[in-house]
C-alpha cells in the first residue's frame, strides 16, 4: 500500500469514528426517525464508486452483541452505535457518494426492544405503521412495495419507498433536491424488533442494491 492510499484509509477511519461519536452523543435523529442520509463526508472519505461490488466481508462487532451474522461490501465503511435514552443497537454501513454529492448509499441493521422490554414500540405492527407514516411526511412519496415477507424463518413486512428530499437537511449553504429510495425489512422475534435498511439516491439504487441482497442472503444465527 503506497503512502497516499494509506493516508486516505486512515482518514476514512478517523472521520467515521468522529461521526459515530457525534451520533451517540448529540444527534437529533433516533431510530424512530426515517432512515437518514449518510453524513456529508468528503469525497476522499467515501468508498470508490464502481459498477460492481467486488467482494464482501463478514461484519465482526467490536462492542455490540448481535443475534445474527451478516456480510457487507468489503470497501464500504461500517460503524456500530448504541442508543442513549432510546435503547437500540445498530450497524451503519456507508457506501459510495452520489453524483450530486448529497447522499451516500448505505445499509443499516437495527435491533430494538419491544415496549415490554423497555423499548418504544409495542409490537412489529406498531413499528411498521410508524415507518409508513414517517415516509409519508418526507415529501412526494411513491410506494414501490408494501407487503408481507419472510426472513430468518420469521414473518415480517417489506417496505420500499421513493421520496423527494432536499439535502443536506438544515444545511447552512442551501440544499439540493434529491430523490431517495429505501428498501426496508422489518421483523420481530420475542421481545426484539429487527430492521434491515438499504437506501440510496434513486439513480444509484439499482447499482448498489446487490449489497442489500447479499446482506439478507448472508444472515445467519
Amino acid at each position: 500500500m503506497n503512502r497516499r492510499r494509506l493516508v486516505i484509509v486512515l482518514l476514512m477511519i478517523a472521520i467515521l469514528g468522529v461521526w459515530m461519536t457525534q451520533q451517540r452523543s448529540g444527534s437529533r435523529h433516533s431510530p424512530t426517525d426515517p432512515p437518514v442520509p449518510a453524513p456529508d463526508l468528503p469525497r476522499a472519505a467515501t468508498a470508490a464508486p464502481s459498477r460492481e461490488i467486488a467482494s464482501f466481508s463478514p461484519f465482526r462487532p467490536k462492542k455490540l452483541s448481535l443475534p445474527f451474522r451478516f456480510e457487507y461490501p468489503s470497501n464500504w465503511m461500517a460503524g456500530e452505535e448504541e442508543g442513549q435514552g432510546s435503547p437500540y443497537q445498530q450497524v451503519i454501513v456507508l457506501g459510495p457518494r452520489n453524483a450530486l454529492d448529497t447522499y451516500n448509499a448505505g445499509l443499516t441493521v437495527r435491533i430494538m426492544p419491544t415496549k415490554t422490554a423497555g423499548g418504544q414500540y409495542e409490537n412489529l405492527e406498531e413499528l411498521v405503521q410508524r415507518r409508513r407514516a414517517q415516509h409519508g411526511h418526507s415529501g412526494r412519496l411513491e410506494i414501490v412495495r408494501d407487503q408481507p415477507t419472510r426472513l430468518l424463518g420469521l414473518t415480517g413486512t417489506e417496505l420500499e419507498f421513493r421520496v423527494d428530499m432536499r439535502l443536506p437537511q438544515g444545511g447552512s449553504h442551501g440544499s439540493t433536491p434529491t430523490e431517495v429510495q429505501t428498501h426496508t425489512i422489518l421483523m420481530a422475534e420475542g421481545n426484539r424488533l429487527f430492521e434491515f435498511i438499504y437506501s440510496a439516491d434513486a439513480r444509484d439504487y439499482g447499482r448498489y442494491h446487490e449489497a442489500f441482497d447479499h446482506l439478507l442472503q448472508s444472515l445467519a444465527k
